[in-house]
């Protein structure tokens, strides 16, 4: 029992702990063949527990794969939209500049 203790397995298919002794009528098991039975249903559930953990792992690697493709997204954009919108605002500061120096030209000129 020791030695098949050992090789317990998280995600593998272990074989069940069987006793090299002859086999009680279910009526008549002993303390032995619970013990069997309950260090068997633990690898089933060791077993069991592993592959929804392994499956929760890999459905969050795809969300943060997917969320991050997203911000990549939005981040360029954003830095898009944020150039357009400094361009645009510095083109009309120098526009109001352009605008307000030909006026004071023209009224110089007027004078």
């Amino acid at each position: 029992m020791a030695a098949y203790a050992r090789r317990l397995e998280f995600g593998g298919r272990a074989e069940s702990l069987e006793l090299d002794r002859v086999k009680s009528a279910p009526s008549k098991q002993d303390e032995l063949d619970g013990l069997v039975a309950a260090i068997n249903e633990m690898q089933d559930n060791l077993r069991q527990t592993h592959l929804e953990l392994q499956k929760s792992h890999d459905e969050l690697e795809d969300r943060v794969i997917e969320r991050t493709k997203e911000l990549t997204h939005r981040k360029k954009n954003g830095r898009l939209a944020f150039t357009f919108l400094d361009r645009d605002v510095r083109g009309r500061s120098r526009n109001d500049v352009c605008d307000q120096y030909s006026s004071n030209s023209v009224s110089k000129a007027a004078v």
